[in-house]
């Protein structure tokens, strides 16, 4: 078994990004950080600026091995003040398989104006894709309870190459009031890019069904509060601007509820490493997020 050697990796930065450059290896180091970095940024925006959401009003996420080494200065970069980091951040995506509900998408293509589209058809395709759902999920062993359908329509400008998705709650299959879609249509428009375009004509694109069915919620085990933990080393860490300080190394292990450490700290887990920026405080729960 191979281990991570610190030489080597210090070496094959100084002569392919260090010295080519100029700069020193903590500068090397730091800059290809952000310029990762700066692509998780775009990537983050990309599921929430650009569909209308602010980062600022949520909480961000990390999860994954690399997820909770960059969770601090993610934020940071996007005004985002609060970070939750799971208490086994590498095997998150395989408990969200465990706890995940049962999920199927029914889409059925239909690129016609809204104003054209005949209520009656329409209600009739959607009653066929709610018995297609109800197929998927009689498939899959789900019971009635268990069942929630969600139809929605697909719908654009004419003219534009991308569509907005307007769910449908509650609607069973009976006509659809077109003038009810068409106010939505613009609303949600408005709402997610800035304007609407009230004189332009609007076209439906797909008609679709999200079938889920429900799975029992999962029992996370709780912790008890014991005798906060200390560090159990320190350790030279590259701060901003390639310069580096002593930092207190935790065992995630050692933690208990409500300690709290102030940054910069670093964090370790079994499979994935948390740096505490020194801007930022961890607190941990009773579940050891």
């Amino acid at each position: 078994k191979r281990g991570l050697s610190l030489e080597k990796s210090e070496a094959a930065i100084r002569e392919r990004v260090a010295e080519p450059v100029g700069i020193s290896v903590g500068e090397a180091t730091m800059g290809i950080m952000a310029i990762a970095e700066s692509h998780m940024v775009n990537a983050i925006k990309l599921i929430s600026v650009e569909r209308g959401l602010d980062p600022r009003d949520f909480t961000l996420v990390a999860f994954g091995g690399c997820g909770p080494l960059h969770a601090a200065r993610l934020a940071e970069e996007l005004a985002i003040s609060r970070v939750l980091i799971p208490a086994a951040p590498g095997n998150v995506s395989a408990m969200g398989m465990l706890a995940a509900d049962i999920r199927h998408d029914l889409v059925r293509t239909h690129v016609r104006e809204l104003q054209t589209v005949d209520p009656v058809a329409l209600a009739a395709e959607f009653e066929e894709l709610l018995a297609q759902g109800a197929g998927v999920l009689n498939d899959e062993g789900i019971e009635g309870a268990q069942r929630r359908m969600v139809p929605a329509v697909d719908l654009r400008y004419q003219g534009q190459n991308y569509e907005l998705t307007l769910a449908l709650p509650g609607h069973q299959g009976e006509p659809l009031a077109l003038s009810d879609l068409t106010d939505r249509f613009h609303a949600e428009h408005r709402r997610v890019y800035g304007y609407d375009l009230p004189g332009r004509g609007i076209q439906l694109v797909n008609l679709r069904l999200t079938a889920f069915g429900a799975m029992p919620a999962m029992d996370w085990p709780r912790y008890t509060a014991g005798q906060p933990g200390g560090p159990v080393a320190q350790r030279q860490v590259l701060i901003a601007g390639g310069a580096s300080a002593d930092v207190p190394v935790y065992r995630i292990d050692d933690l208990c509820p409500e300690q709290e450490i102030s940054g910069p700290a670093v964090i370790e887990y079994a499979g994935s490493t948390l740096f505490v920026s020194d801007s930022w405080t961890a607190t941990i729960d009773d579940k050891r997020n």
